[in-house]
């Protein structure tokens, strides 16, 4: 049997230079006893002033995942057209 769930993802990542990165997301799963497969939006928010240009940012990710063989892949799609 598969099943179709909403998906909200979000959190915060901290780059290296010390900067925190929020981001939400909102998507759809599909589901099945051995794999799932989601698909999502996400928007970003930044309070420094070096990754402003995120904020106007609409990003597509991907992933899939195998239960039986461990392997997840994961891939984020940004435009190229991203001005600094």
């Amino acid at each position: 049997m598969i099943s179709i769930c909403t998906l909200n993802p979000g959190g915060i990542l901290e780059t290296a230079d010390g900067a925190r990165l929020r981001f939400e997301g909102r998507g759809y799963e599909l589901r099945s006893r051995d794999w799932y497969r989601l698909s999502a939006t996400l928007t970003f928010d930044a309070d420094a002033a070096e990754y402003a240009w995120l904020t106007n940012l609409l990003a597509v990710m991907q992933g899939d995942f195998d239960k039986k063989a461990g392997p997840a892949v994961w891939h984020m799609c940004v435009p190229l057209s991203v001005s600094r």
